[in-house]
């Protein structure tokens, strides 16, 4: 038996991906709203990393540090994607 899962998701992601291309470059609304994430994630101590560690309430400071490192990484990846980065 062979595991198609890692390129169904990759598969997936293409696709949401194109769509999502499609839409920042048909509806500037939406271009603009992620230009607008991408000022708030322009480093790991900016306001939205910020925000993403605040809404977890997380007391332990390296954890803390952690959480924002993740979450600016990852919108950073998810807006070159979407090439507004």
């Amino acid at each position: 038996m062979v595991d198609t899962r890692t390129d169904y998701h990759a598969d997936a992601v293409a696709a949401a991906r194109t769509v999502m291309l499609e839409l920042v470059r048909l509806h500037g609304l939406v271009a603009e709203g992620l230009r607008k994430i991408r000022e708030k994630f322009l480093s790991s101590d900016h306001i939205g990393p910020r925000s993403v560690a605040d809404f977890e309430e997380n007391t332990d400071q390296g954890e803390r540090d952690l959480r924002q490192r993740d979450a600016f990484e990852r919108v950073r990846y998810l807006l070159t994607q979407l090439e507004i980065a």
